[in-house]
């Protein structure tokens, strides 16, 4: 076991009881702070942290806007690896912490504890990693962003929030059933037989018709019928579309209503 830690490349895991390499190894870290558009950085979050599903759960997009803040914050202020990926495992274990103590002081407490773990020089178990300067932007950025929104952050994550149920009916005309080919040769030959009786020897036989198929009053080829049978499947699917996009700005409605009645 000994042999296959040191085979480990520096920055894959954690060195307790310090956070870096946590929740973000060097490497990925490294790849975030080189990443240019807002889509590749939502991209590496949704990814990494299995946040997929955030254009349709509150939730998911709540976190995923706290992910990329946080290392957002951390780019601006010229991290390096190590304590981008520390400042992204504080601010995480931070949150987690809150949603069990409910207490915004308990909670600012705790973020400043871990904050000197990674600050102070020749302490048991601290190491300085953050410069007085570094903590001092670190304290103002969490106080003015998450500290500010607290309760908001508690609702969102503790509070059952209501579900919305939509019915939506669907209603797709169908076509008549089409005959089998069979009874049109078999009617074919029933009608040339009763001309041939009837007609004088020498006139000629008439020629038959093309084959058609009825449906809905007038005579249309089968390869019309496919057609228009396409068409209206395309139109039930352009309206199914409009009718989702419908009820995803309803979601978003009634969030944003909330969080003005809160205040924020």
């Amino acid at each position: 076991v000994e042999g296959e830690e040191q085979d480990l490349e520096p920055g894959s895991v954690p060195e307790p009881p310090f956070l870096a390499w946590t929740h973000l190894t060097k490497t990925e870290t490294e790849s975030f702070l080189k990443l240019q558009t807002p889509s590749d950085c939502i991209s590496f979050v949704t990814k990494k942290f299995g946040l997929a599903d955030y254009e349709m759960n509150a939730r998911s997009a709540i976190l995923l806007d706290f992910y990329i803040e946080t290392l957002a914050f951390s780019k601006e202020c010229g991290f390096n690896a190590e304590k981008a990926s520390t400042c992204f495992s504080i601010l995480k274990m931070t949150h987690e912490y809150a949603l069990n103590t409910k207490n915004l002081h308990e909670t600012f407490e705790f973020f400043k504890s871990i904050v000197l773990k990674h600050s102070l020089a020749g302490v048991p178990d601290c190491k300085p990693l953050y410069s007085a300067s570094d903590v001092k932007v670190l304290i103002e950025h969490v106080s003015l962003s998450y500290m500010q929104h607290f309760k908001l952050y508690q609702f969102a994550f503790l509070q059952e929030q209501e579900k919305d149920q939509f019915k939506v009916h669907l209603f797709v005309n169908t076509a008549f059933p089409v005959q089998p080919l069979q009874n049109f040769i078999n009617e074919k030959e029933a009608q040339e037989a009763a001309k041939k009786r009837d007609a004088p020897a020498e006139a000629q036989p008439a020629e038959p018709e093309p084959e058609k198929v009825e449906g809905e009053g007038e005579t249309i080829t089968e390869a019309g019928m496919a057609e228009r049978l396409a068409a209206l499947l395309e139109q039930r699917a352009t309206l199914l579309q409009k009718s989702m996009e419908q009820r995803l700005q309803v979601k978003v409605d009634r969030l944003n209503t909330k969080m003005q009645n809160l205040g924020l």
